[in-house]
């Protein structure tokens, strides 16, 4: 199994999920700290200059994982057996009984908590401490490096199980191939073009300059 080595840590919904909570526990703590200490908080420039990318990496989430099991369930049903299997022969209950409905539920939460964290941050802060283009490309680009190098290595350790159906389209091992390099800028242009249309949401509520 996929999870052998590396548990649920393999998915990328559970990794979003974990630094959405990271993130929203900094932004509350943020804003308590604001209203204690008469709106000062070293938290303040970091929460709002990781915002675009955590509610962007949010928002790619969402929209892969809508995008690929559309494909699954038209196009390319071979990428569902995976979510066949636990329907079928997995005993947990509802959740696996019906994996397929239950994912798409899981995934509706995560788009909506980022959705509305962009709507309710305060307008006099985001101009001043929001990261730029450069800075959102390079932690999309690290990310991106560290999640498929991460994914190589539970590959090896995991008798080359892989939870994304898609690798095994590609020659193996698929992190050495050539369609890989493709498929990983074009991952990674993805992700950038939704942090900054996140980024962008985010500076339409900037006050205009004076």
């Amino acid at each position: 199994m996929c999870q052998s080595a590396s548990g649920k840590w393999v998915f990328l919904t559970v990794q979003v999920l974990f630094l959405q909570a990271v993130y929203h526990f900094l932004s509350a703590l943020s804003e308590i700290l604001d209203y204690l200490f008469e709106g000062y908080s070293v938290l303040g420039p970091l929460v709002y200059s990781i915002c675009p990318v955590i509610n962007g990496l949010a928002c790619t989430t969402f929209s892969i994982f809508f995008v690929l099991s559309i494909l699954s369930d038209t196009l390319l049903p071979h990428w569902r057996e995976q979510w066949g299997y636990y329907e079928a022969y997995v005993e947990c209950g509802y959740f696996c009984k019906y994996y397929g409905m239950n994912m798409y539920v899981m995934h509706v939460p995560i788009v909506l908590a980022s959705i509305i964290d962009i709507n309710t941050k305060q307008p006099s802060r985001i101009s001043t401490y929001t990261a730029g283009p450069s800075l959102c490309l390079g932690a999309v680009s690290l990310y991106n490096v560290l999640f498929q190098g991460f994914l190589a290595w539970n590959y090896e350790r995991n008798n080359k199980a892989i939870p994304y159906p898609w690798h095994y389209d590609m020659p193996q091992p698929w992190y050495k191939s050539g369609p890989f390099v493709v498929y990983f800028f074009a991952v990674n242009a993805v992700i950038y073009s939704i942090v900054c249309a996140v980024r962008g949401a985010l500076l339409q509520r900037a006050p205009p300059c004076a």
